[in-house]
């Protein structure tokens, strides 16, 4: 049987980031889903959005939004239970073992031309993140 889905595999593109800031701007246009894996040390302590942007050149995602610096944080669904999570809420890690702080997202990403992972609201520990990305092919 052919398969019909486009998928690029898992790579990392936030290492131990342990301030405040965003990941690397991750060309997104040819996928429709992603699925994030965000995983952080014991008693680490921080808010992480998901960002998304269109347009020929990638946002600058640790300024902020503008009219020429356009971009949002998107809506995502936490693969553990289903629940939807408002881009301007994020994600709260702040837990006492490593193993609740291991998480994965999904992604839109339909459409959009960019997308990073923003750390806000540091207080201590360092977060990773790996993607793998999907289309209909």
């Amino acid at each position: 049987m052919e398969r019909s889905r486009i998928h690029y595999p898992a790579s990392q593109f936030l290492n131990a980031k342990a301030a405040t800031g965003a990941s690397v701007a991750l060309l997104v246009s040819d996928y429709r889903n992603l699925v994030v894996q965000v995983t952080a040390p014991a008693n680490s302590s921080f808010t992480i959005k998901f960002a998304g942007g269109i347009g020929e050149t990638a946002p600058d995602f640790t300024a902020a939004q503008s009219a020429t610096n356009a971009y949002d944080f998107i809506e995502v669904a936490d693969l553990q239970d289903g629940t939807l999570i408002d881009g301007d809420t994020g994600v709260t890690i702040d837990n006492t073992t490593a193993a609740v702080n291991c998480r994965l997202f999904e992604i839109n990403v339909n459409a959009l031309d960019y997308f990073a992972v923003v750390v806000s609201a540091y207080t201590d520990g360092s977060v990773s993140a790996s993607v793998t990305a999907t289309s209909n092919g």
